[in-house]
């Protein structure tokens, strides 16, 4: 309420969804959240209906790529924009500048690889909970352990360890961003493989003990019991991707361990995003 402006970029599962609801609850007027994808917008819903459903009609949900005319002509008391990294992008930024009297940013990863992430700050506002390590002592939470093995450059080596590492009686997200090895991966293990084209995706993953996902399960995506994350394919160096997959498991209640799969070539030319890990106090364990 000083500033009219914050980014909170607390660890996921910190409760930062809480924190949105809790102000559009106690500030009268329209309020607007803007989120990446279309899960996370049918997620947002749930959160809303959930737990303060009088104000439902009160509160706009858009993705990112929404039409203007949508949001253009109103009047917002607040603008949340959840997974604010995605706001410095060039057809995003615009969203900065609609009529809001407070502003309100939300993410774990405040990172980009293409020279704008002091953007992601500064069309927010002033940032609170970047230091992880604090917020852990201060609460008591726990890191989950992080295991990075690097195996031989193929596919099939790959696919040798996700088989040694899953425990089809865990509740596990296997991600894959590659759609061919992440559909192979569906068929060698017969599980759902879910990407842009599956609907109905978080019904998919409550169903289902054991799902493989794409990027598009990368972010905000909350499952309490989830047990194991196995990692086998992703984008290049993002710190970004690498610190919201493991916060899956920071949403969790049943949190175990968190498998990175990597390819020696791999670790060489994307190993800032494993490193990533460890500027937030992750400790990482090498199996080679």
């Amino acid at each position: 309420m000083r500033t009219g402006a914050i980014g909170a970029f607390h660890p996921t599962g910190a409760g930062k969804s809480f924190l949105t609801m809790y102000l559009c609850d106690v500030i009268v007027g329209r309020k607007a959240i803007f989120v990446p994808t279309v899960t996370l917008k049918e997620q947002w819903h749930e959160y809303i209906n959930q737990n303060i459903p009088e104000r439902a009609r009160e509160i706009d949900v858009f993705t990112y790529s929404a039409n203007r005319r949508n949001w253009e002509n109103t009047d917002y008391v607040l603008t949340a924009f959840d997974e604010c990294q995605y706001l410095p992008a060039d057809t995003f930024s615009r969203l900065a500048f609609l009529k809001t009297k407070y502003r309100l940013g939300l993410s774990a990863s405040p990172h980009r690889e293409d020279g704008r992430e002091p953007y992601v700050i500064a069309l927010t506002g002033f940032p609170v909970g970047l230091n992880w390590q604090e917020y852990m002592q201060e609460t008591g939470r726990l890191y989950h352990p992080i295991h990075l093995h690097v195996v031989r450059s193929s596919r099939e080596a790959k696919l040798r360890k996700v088989r040694e590492l899953l425990n089809p009686s865990k509740r596990t997200m296997i991600f894959c961003d590659g759609i061919e090895l992440g559909k192979e991966i569906g068929r060698a293990f017969r599980i759902p493989y879910i990407h842009g084209e599956t609907t109905d995706r978080l019904t998919v993953i409550r169903d289902n003990p054991v799902v493989a996902m794409s990027r598009v399960g990368d972010v905000g995506v909350s499952v309490k019991d989830l047990e194991q994350i196995i990692e086998v394919d992703f984008l290049y160096g993002s710190r970004q991707q690498q610190l919201q997959r493991t916060g899956r498991l920071m949403h969790s209640e049943e949190a175990e361990r968190h498998d990175i799969i990597m390819t020696e070539q791999e670790v060489k030319l994307y190993g800032k995003r494993i490193w990533a890990l460890q500027e937030k106090g992750f400790t990482i364990k090498i199996h080679e």
